[in-house]
């Protein structure tokens, strides 16, 4: 099998496959997490938003273009909504 055939291989970073699917479906429902007031539901375009914000901060922040990032929390999605 060659890289092209597999479909995600093309992309360049690893967040490519996701905004290629944000695309198309940016009202679509994206992820639904427990919150402590119940389910928290995020569509793509919102989710997109997020990571967006997110961006900025690393980059306001010194965070170089290639630079490496780690996330600590625990093994699941609740800790996104904090």
């Amino acid at each position: 099998m060659k890289r092209n055939d597999i479909p995600f291989m093309s992309f360049e970073k690893i967040i490519d496959p996701f905004l290629n699917a944000a695309k198309g479906h940016s009202g679509h429902l994206f992820v639904r997490i427990r919150g402590k007031e119940g389910f928290v539901t995020y569509t793509y375009a919102e989710t997109v938003d997020r990571v967006g914000k997110i961006a900025r901060y690393l980059k306001d922040n010194g965070f170089v273009s290639g630079g490496r990032a780690a996330i600590a929390g625990e093994n699941c999605p609740e800790g996104s909504t904090r």
